[in-house]
C-alpha cells in the first residue's frame, strides 16, 4: 500500500516520466504504468487527507492530478468530493460543469451516473427560494 504525506503527494505528482529522451520501445508499457500508479496513488491519498480533514491539501494534489489528466473522471470525483466535504459548494459544481463540458466538447461523452449523483446531491438556489419570490436578497429577508 502506497500512503503518500501531502508534500511526498506533491512532490509525486510533479514528477517526470521514466528515463526522458530514451525510446526504447519497453519503455512505452513501463511509462504508462508509472503514470497510471502515480494518478492513482494521488487519488488515494487526496481520498484519504480529505477524509482526515486536510481539504486544502486534498485539493492541490487533486488540482494537479486533473491538470495532468483533465478527462480522468476518478481524478475529477476525488477533486469535487474533496471540495464538498469542504463546504465549497459552489466550487464543486464548478469543477463538474467544467469537467462535463470539457468531456461532451472533446469526447462527445456524459459524466457517469455515480459523477451526476455525487453532484445530483447537492441543493439547489432555486430549492431554497419560496415561491412567489425571485432573487437570493428576498429569499434571505
Amino acid at each position: 500500500m502506497i500512503v503518500l504525506s501531502p508534500r511526498r503527494g506533491a512532490l509525486w505528482s510533479r514528477t517526470a516520466e521514466l528515463l526522458p529522451g530514451w525510446d526504447e520501445a519497453w519503455l512505452v508499457l513501463a511509462r504508462e504504468q508509472l503514470r497510471q500508479l502515480r494518478l492513482h496513488a494521488m487519488e488515494v491519498a487526496a481520498r484519504r487527507l480529505s477524509e482526515q480533514g486536510h481539504h486544502p491539501e486534498a485539493i492541490d494534489l487533486m488540482l494537479s492530478a486533473v491538470a495532468a489528466e483533465p478527462l480522468r473522471e476518478s481524478a475529477q470525483r476525488a477533486l469535487i468530493q474533496a471540495h464538498l466535504r469542504e463546504g465549497n459548494t459552489a466550487e464543486a459544481c464548478r469543477q463538474f460543469e467544467q469537467f462535463a463540458n470539457q468531456l461532451r466538447d472533446e469526447l462527445g461523452l456524459r459524466p457517469s451516473p455515480q459523477l451526476c449523483a455525487l453532484v445530483g446531491a447537492v441543493p439547489v438556489a432555486s430549492a431554497l427560494i419560496p415561491p412567489g419570490r425571485t432573487g437570493a436578497r428576498r429569499a434571505l429577508r
